[in-house]
């Protein structure tokens, strides 16, 4: 790997974790701290009733994204491979921040101390929502007893991709992002579904009105 591949790497890692997988996270976390009231409003008809299948798309999307980057099995590029191309050519890159090669080793141990809940991440992932293991297809519950993996465990392996990839983005081209990205995402979505239950929601005969003048 060249210093221009290496420079594409890490700008593309920056965009997945950053940009994309934070705000997924970070809607996924509003949601399901506020389960209740989601239910509630539904059955109240304050919201509409596919809300529950978009956020359990985004509880999938957030499942394959995830894991994914931490799977050293089954994909070219993930957070344990960026780690290794760091160190392979540590010496050749341009680094705005230098600093030693042996600090690759703490976001390696980093990596390590996750093992447990990366582990049942996979389990959840390949076990159910990318192939149908008999068990889970009978009764999805007995996945979280067997496999549990709430949204504190989403958020730490966000935050271990996050570290790492906003030291070495820092370290490599100066710039530097907003660490607390979930937080501000997390209030948009708290916005977003407040402005949603403040709507005039369409009856039976309206719906069809609109179908039928579109």
């Amino acid at each position: 790997m060249n210093e221009h591949e290496y420079s594409a790497y890490l700008k593309r890692l920056h965009n997945l974790v950053y940009v994309e997988l934070a705000q997924k996270v970070a809607a996924m976390e509003f949601f399901v701290r506020n389960g209740e009231l989601v239910r509630r409003d539904v059955a109240a008809g304050l919201i509409e009733p596919v809300l529950p299948a978009i956020i359990s798309g985004l509880h999938y999307d957030v499942t394959f994204s995830l894991y994914r980057l931490f799977d050293k099995r089954n994909s070219d590029r993930n957070i344990f491979d960026f780690l290794n191309k760091t160190e392979q050519i540590h010496d050749q890159l341009s680094w705005k921040s230098p600093f030693p090669k042996d600090n690759i080793k703490s976001h390696r141990l980093l990596l390590d101390e996750l093992a447990d809940p990366i582990g049942r991440l996979a389990k959840r992932r390949n076990k159910f929502f990318a192939h149908y293991d008999g068990r889970y297809f009978d009764d999805k519950t007995l996945l979280d007893i067997d496999f549990p993996f709430g949204v504190d465990d989403a958020c730490t392996l966000l935050d271990a991709l996050v570290e790492i990839v906003l030291f070495y983005g820092s370290a490599y081209d100066g710039i530097h992002s907003v660490r607390n990205w979930q937080i501000v995402v997390y209030s948009s979505t708290e916005r977003l579904y407040s402005r949603i239950r403040e709507q005039p929601h369409m009856d039976d005969s309206s719906q069809g009105d609109a179908i039928r003048t579109t």
